[in-house]
């Protein structure tokens, strides 16, 4: 920033151009950045589905427990109504396997 006289007064000079190529160029490290999820596989099949029961709410949607895994076993985490999010449907998660081992697909609105 530099200072400027005008009209008997003292002003900040914003360089406007400078800090808009400051904010593209952080947009983009951004958008270009790894993303910090990475799929874990392991060898340990999760146990069955648990059968949960639950009444229907108006307004709202029932998203399944499911089999989380803990570093050394699965734990269940129960399921739970979340709101509906018009025109879209909740599409639970689920465990898939590959030559990998299996891996977790996690549950996402459609």
């Amino acid at each position: 920033m530099k200072w400027m006289e005008r009209e008997g007064t003292v002003g900040i000079r914003i360089e406007v151009q400078r800090w808009s190529k400051v904010v593209v160029l952080a947009a983009l490290l951004l958008a270009a950045a790894p993303s910090v999820w990475a799929t874990v596989y392991i060898r340990i099949q999760a146990p069955a589905i648990r059968i949960e029961t639950h009444e229907e709410r108006h307004g709202y949607v029932w998203q399944s427990g499911y089999w989380r895994w803990q570093g050394q076993r699965h734990e269940w985490t129960a399921g739970h109504f979340a709101r509906e999010k018009h025109g879209r449907h909740w599409s639970d998660g689920r465990w898939e396997r590959s030559d990998r081992g299996y891996y977790w697909v996690g549950g996402s609105w459609r």
